[in-house]
């Protein structure tokens, strides 16, 4: 494929670095087309990992409100790190 044929194709105009990326990336397509057939992958480890039986329980946990300095309507109030009060 030619830069200029993708660039009238997609009415871009491509230049300086851009154009030098995408000839890298066209070469590296090019290179991937002439790769052979290949089987795919596996892997040696046969084995699996067992599976765990879920266990839902009840946590029971303070309200984070109750230690907070300020709080409006059960919110925290706090001051941003731009100053300003929020």
């Amino acid at each position: 494929m030619d830069i200029k044929k993708i660039s009238d194709l997609s009415k871009i105009m491509f230049d300086g670095t851009l154009k030098k990326d995408l000839e890298g990336i066209i070469k590296w397509a090019e290179v991937l087309e002439k790769v052979p057939d290949v089987e795919p992958l596996f892997t040696p480890y046969e084995g699996f990992t067992p599976l765990r039986e879920d266990n839902a329980f009840e946590w029971d946990y303070d309200d984070p409100t109750r230690s907070a300095s300020e709080r409006v309507d059960g919110f925290i109030r706090f001051i941003s790190p731009i100053g300003r009060k929020t």
